[in-house]
């Protein structure tokens, strides 16, 4: 006798008749997991799909986090040097490179991992409005924030 293989339709996790609720997420196993609704057969799971853009996109985060944090801290020095009135706007610009390119980076870890989607888009979100002072690089982000959420089906969570 071949025994079917129930996955909790919400996180995927292989069940055993025997179990009343998945044991991962909690999702209710009403007995159902083998033909009806509840958890759902071998048939009914989707597994995050693997999509290589998301790589192209983590890639491209990591390079303008290391970037921005690199530009920011080269900042560092010229703001001993500039007027006051200069020094504090290459203070600003300098404080949100640094801290665009930190969120910059945070966004390329769990982009490449394809887990935590929301703080994810979020730290893409923050890391945009951080280098609002560049217009191209305010852009650029909102551009990436956009393929990150249209990607929110390769995310594990």
């Amino acid at each position: 006798m071949v025994e079917l293989m129930a996955y909790c339709p919400k996180c995927g996790t292989l069940l055993s008749p025997s179990d009343r609720f998945c044991p991962k997420c909690g999702t209710p196993n009403d007995g159902s997991a083998y033909g009806g609704t509840g958890c759902g057969t071998s048939g009914t799971y989707s597994p995050p799909v693997n999509d290589g853009s998301l790589d192209t996109v983590a890639m491209l985060t990591l390079l303008w986090g290391l970037l921005a944090i690199a530009i920011g801290l080269g900042l560092t020095s010229m703001v001993f040097v500039a007027d006051m009135e200069a020094g504090m706007y290459m203070l600003v610009l300098m404080s949100g490179l640094i801290l665009s390119g930190l969120f910059s980076l945070i966004t390329s870890i769990k982009a490449k991992n394809r887990t935590d989607y929301n703080v994810c888009i979020w730290c893409c979100v923050l890391s945009s409005i951080c280098a609002i002072a560049s217009v191209i690089c305010f852009i650029v982000g909102i551009i990436i924030c956009f393929q990150i959420s249209s990607k929110r089906s390769c995310f594990k969570s």
